[in-house]
């Protein structure tokens, strides 16, 4: 008996370590490596991709750079007992992965964008996973009516 006592206080320990343990930092400004990446989430070709990213606890805002300009998002972070409005950017955490959400408008269609953020090695290199999933309301058997692409952003500040 004494044993699966011991094991019970052994496992509650440990998952309040883990759970207490610190989320990743994606603060700062990135730069995509283009060599290593797919891009397509961006909508752009060869060029520089730049995201600038400040993260607090209730919030992260994530502003885009490319040739065609600057766009920013803040996605407020899901938690139990705090509802959200409907189309309100999202982010949650799945162990050490940063999730968003978005609906966004992209030569004229309206796509779900969900992107899973990863950091590498030393927290130099942030590796970004994007599913693209276009709204239009009707579907063709076969036919795709999502992207994905993995993209890998160098931190430069």
């Amino acid at each position: 008996m004494s044993n699966v006592v011991l094991a019970v206080a052994t496992s509650t320990v440990i998952v309040f370590a883990v759970s207490a343990q610190p989320r990743p930092d994606f603060s700062g400004l990135w730069q995509l490596d283009v060599a290593r990446s797919d891009g397509t989430a961006y909508g752009e070709g060869p060029g520089p991709v730049g995201i600038s990213i400040t993260q607090s606890s209730s919030e992260i805002q994530i502003a885009t750079t490319t040739s065609r300009g600057t766009t920013s998002v803040s996605y407020t972070f899901a938690t139990a007992g705090r509802p959200l409005t409907p189309g309100t950017p999202v982010a949650r955490w799945q162990g050490s992965a940063l999730i968003t959400e978005a609906i966004r408008d992209i030569r004229g269609q309206s796509v779900t964008v969900q992107q899973t953020r990863r950091l590498a090695g030393d927290g130099r290199e942030m590796i970004v996973d994007s599913v693209v999933n276009v709204q239009h309301g009707y579907s063709v058997a076969g036919a795709k009516v999502y992207g994905a692409a993995k993209d890998v952003f160098v931190r430069s500040r």
